[in-house]
This record gives structure tokens, sequence and C-alpha cells, in this order.
């Protein structure tokens, strides 16, 4: 990860390409999932697809952050966060016992699928035959929308990659968050069901 003070022209170059690239996949999807020109289900109204879209997103970078958390934790001192922030302790005093972690990372799995696969369902552009937020040839439409590479450049960078590098820096503070406790319960109890239904 290159710092701003460190940064070189080149640099600069691409951060700015990688914001406009990142934008114009944003309004794209969320025009189409607005105007509802995805494959999503059409009785479900555009406006609640997107609220949709934004929930799988957040859900998706806290599981993701929430990983990059845990391991980040490892490295520290509890007694340097056990007072400042008892909710982070206390959830990797949790996940630190027996094979807590593995399950965890298990059924965490599970639910990053989920997501995807819905966030896909959700995503996945089409427009032959119709209008769009601009003209789009088919060969564009082919490549770009129908495969959901726009969208997943919104998931990867908004809903994976962004979480997991603010949870690496701050992983004390990530897991101070609330939902966090929920979600890593949330995971295991996932695992524990799996693990029940293959016995």
């Amino acid at each position: 990860m290159v710092h701003l003070k460190d940064a070189s022209a080149f640099d600069y170059v691409r951060f700015v390409l990688s914001a406009v690239l990142l934008t114009f996949s944003f309004v794209c999807t969320g025009y189409a999932i607005v105007t509802q020109k995805t494959g999503f289900w059409k009785e479900v109204p555009g406006w609640a697809a997107m609220i949709l879209f934004i929930v799988v997103l957040i859900l998706l970078g806290v599981v993701e952050g929430l990983q990059l958390a845990l391991v980040e934790l490892k490295r520290q001192k509890p007694k340097t966060y056990k007072d400042s922030h008892p909710a982070a302790y206390k959830l990797g005093e949790i996940a630190s016992r027996s094979d807590n972690i593995e399950k965890f990372l298990v059924g965490r799995q599970m639910i990053v699928v989920f997501l995807v696969f819905f966030a896909a369902k959700l995503t996945a552009i089409t427009v032959p035959g119709q209008e769009f937020l601009f003209p789009v040839p088919d060969w564009v439409s082919t490549i770009f929308l129908e495969t959901g590479l726009l969208a997943s450049i919104v998931v990867v960078i908004v809903a994976q990659l962004t979480p997991q590098i603010v949870a690496s820096i701050f992983p004390v503070q990530f897991l101070d968050i609330l939902i966090m406790r929920p979600v890593y319960y949330s995971c295991v109890f996932l695992e524990y069901t799996d693990d029940k239904l293959v016995k």
C-alpha cells in the first residue's frame, strides 16, 4: 500500500483512474438496480433492491473485516486494549478459545459465498434491446454488463478490500464495533449447523 506522502506521479494517476472506475461502476450498477435492468426478481421494486444491495455490501464488509481483525489481534498484547476496548478484548478471548477460529472461518466462508451469489443475482445487468444510461453496443453489454464485471468492481473494492485494509490497520477498533459479536456468533452457529447436517 502506498502512502500519499510517498506517492509518485504514477501513483496519483492510478488513484484517479481507480476512483473514476469505481464511480462509473457504482453509477452503472446503481442505475441498473433502481431501474430494474438486472436479473433480480421484478416483483421487488428497484428502490428495495438497492437497499438490499447496500445491506449486502455492509454485511460482506463486516465479515471480511472481522476475519482480518481477529488475525491481526493476535499480534497485539491484550493488556494494551483490555480496558480501553473491552468489547474487542472479550471477542478476541472468545475467538482464541479451543477451535473457535476454525469454526468462525468455516461459517464466515458460507456467509461470504451466500452474499456474493446474492449480490450477483442483484447486479447481473441485462440490457439487450433496452435503453440504458448511455448507448451500449452489444459487445460492451456482453463483456462488461451481463458478466457482472462492473458490479464486481464495486463489491470487491467497497465490501472486501476496504474493510480488510481498515481492519488490518485498526483491528481493535474494528472489533469494538457493536455488530461484530453477533456476526461472529452467526458464523460459528452456521458452522455448527453444517457440522450437524454432515453427521
